[in-house]
């Protein structure tokens, strides 16, 4: 093979096999679709900044919050409470996770920026953050309803049933919506790095690793 024959990474990074708007052709062709944002970034600032805002609100939506306030809070709060501190708790999570997967993918190999890993993350999450808005606030709302008859030892109202089969359905949403990030996020976070997706999978197990060891080694000096 030459020695400037383009390997079949470089192939299937340069070509744009797209076919629609990227929060579409993502669902399908992650590595060209994030090659394709990554190469007209400025054109969807707002859009990447938009779906980790989302993506927060919909994980503060999703959240157990007995162990803040020592019991339950009304509905009504926790809407307010996701919509108030949600969008932050996503945009650093972006911010933090962006200079995080590109510190360590240099150490890997990669070539992917700062700039470069924090959309890669963003539109990585877009199918768990899709799948959550379709989905966490409904099953709230009918949890709530159906609370009253999972505390009952009574027999559940046959009118019950169509909402609880709603809050199953909801809840595979979501674990579809985040098997599918784990499978975007890997290969965008690939493409922002220039690297396989095998690689990416090293990523949050050098992070994990790191921050490992570092609460042992606190804990051997403080303890």
């Amino acid at each position: 093979m030459p020695l400037n024959a383009p390997t079949e990474l470089d192939v299937a990074t340069q070509t744009d096999t797209r076919s629609g708007p990227p929060w579409l052709t993502l669902w399908t062709s992650p590595r060209a679709t994030m090659r394709y944002i990554l190469d007209h970034e400025a054109e969807y600032t707002f859009v990447t900044y938009g779906i980790a805002a989302v993506y927060g609100i919909v994980t503060v939506l999703g959240g157990d919050f007995q162990k803040f306030f020592g019991g339950d809070i009304p509905l009504i709060a926790k809407f307010a409470l996701a919509l108030l501190v949600g969008p932050l708790m996503g945009l650093l999570g972006m911010f933090m996770g962006g200079f995080l997967a590109s510190a360590v993918g240099r150490m890997l190999g990669g070539t992917g920026s700062v700039d470069d890993l924090r959309p890669a993350l963003a539109w990585g999450i877009l199918p768990v953050t899709v799948t959550g808005v379709l989905s966490v606030p409904s099953v709230l709302v009918l949890t709530q309803a159906l609370e009253p008859h999972l505390a009952s030892e009574a027999e559940m109202p046959a009118a019950m049933l169509l909402p609880s089969l709603a809050v199953l359905l909801g809840a595979a949403a979501m674990v579809l919506g985040w098997a599918w990030s784990l499978a975007t996020t890997t290969k965008c976070v690939a493409e922002a790095h220039r690297f396989s997706a095998w690689r990416t999978l090293a990523i949050p197990a050098v992070i994990s690793g790191a921050g490992f060891a570092v609460a042992m080694l606190m804990t051997a000096v403080f303890r």
